[in-house]
C-alpha cells in the first residue's frame, strides 16, 4: 500500500470495536502487515487500531 508515503493511523474506541474495525480496514485496503491492533479488557475500556 505505499504509494509515495508512509500512513499512520490510530483510532481509538470503546471496547469491543478494534476487530470489527481491522475487518472493515481490510475489507477496503486489503491485508496489510502493517495493521495492529489492539483490545483492551472493560477495565480499560479502549480499543486501539494502527495502521502504520
Amino acid at each position: 500500500m505505499k504509494s509515495g508515503g508512509d500512513m499512520n493511523v490510530l483510532v481509538v474506541s470503546h471496547e469491543g470495536m478494534a476487530s470489527g474495525l481491522v475487518k472493515a480496514v481490510r475489507m477496503i485496503i486489503g491485508p496489510q502487515e502493517q495493521l495492529f491492533w489492539l483490545e483492551l479488557t472493560e477495565e480499560g475500556g479502549y480499543c486501539l487500531l494502527l495502521l502504520n
